[in-house]
């Protein structure tokens, strides 16, 4: 688990929100799992932990570092708070679901606005944990293109 159940507890009431003491294992829990879903840079502590964190990388000077960065922890407390509201971190679709069609001279077509898109999607995200990531989700390197 990414995080502590206090540390959501904390996080949570400075942003005035009362997490219950049952249910922040929970969401702390989902919200690992989504993190564990992504591309972090480094390779975990140690083969065996469970879970993508702590890990090791190097930084800029090529000096060895290990740990949580507070980003990563902070990003989980966020999620786990979405859990609670309820959103599905993790939705299983199979493509869009028609709600309704309708053929009368033209086509019409009226799709479930809950199976549109890939998942949830948090504007904070990339500010926050793309720093992290050494990959996006689809196995894609980011790297930067300048036109001379």
């Amino acid at each position: 688990m990414i995080g502590t159940v206090q540390g959501l507890i904390d996080y949570a009431a400075a942003r005035g929100v009362t997490v219950d003491e049952l249910l922040a294992p929970v969401w702390l829990t989902r919200a690992s799992d989504y993190l564990s879903r992504m591309c972090w840079i480094g390779k975990p502590v140690d083969p065996l932990q469970d879970g993508p964190w702590p890990r090791k990388w190097f930084d800029e000077d090529g000096i060895e570092l290990s740990g949580t960065p507070p980003e990563v922890t902070t990003a989980s407390y966020r999620l786990a708070m979405a859990v609670g509201d309820g959103v599905d971190l993790e939705p299983i679709t199979s493509g869009k679901q028609i709600t309704k069609a309708a053929i009368s001279g033209a086509v019409s077509v009226e799709y479930d606005i809950n199976s549109i898109g890939a998942g949830p999607d948090f504007p904070w995200w990339d500010s926050l944990v793309g720093g992290w990531l050494k990959c996006e989700e689809s196995g894609g390197i980011n790297f930067d293109v300048f036109r001379g």
